[in-house]
């Protein structure tokens, strides 16, 4: 794999390809950052924030590089699932 590359809408998934980054040794780019850095059909691993029920930008990232990997990042406010008054 030649880099972790990422879409973040809120910031959460900036911050787990900064420690996947850490971890593993990889650089880590934007979506955008990576048009200029790596080469169309290079292998990542991929991250995204999903809406609904999807990773946002895996489908651009799917059609220009080799995804090896991917992790959608789903983040929610405090006390947004509860179970009958109670937090899940």
């Amino acid at each position: 794999m030649k880099a972790i590359v990422y879409t973040s809408n809120a910031g959460s998934t900036a911050d787990y390809a900064v420690l996947l980054a850490r971890e593993t040794g990889l650089p880590f780019y934007s979506a955008k950052e990576a048009k200029k850095k790596l080469p169309a059909g290079a292998e990542i691993l991929y991250l995204g924030w999903i809406m609904a029920d999807s990773i946002q930008g895996y489908a651009d990232a799917a059609k220009r590089y080799k995804i090896c990997a991917v992790c959608g990042v789903g983040m929610g406010k405090t006390g947004t699932r509860l179970v009958a008054g109670r937090a899940c």
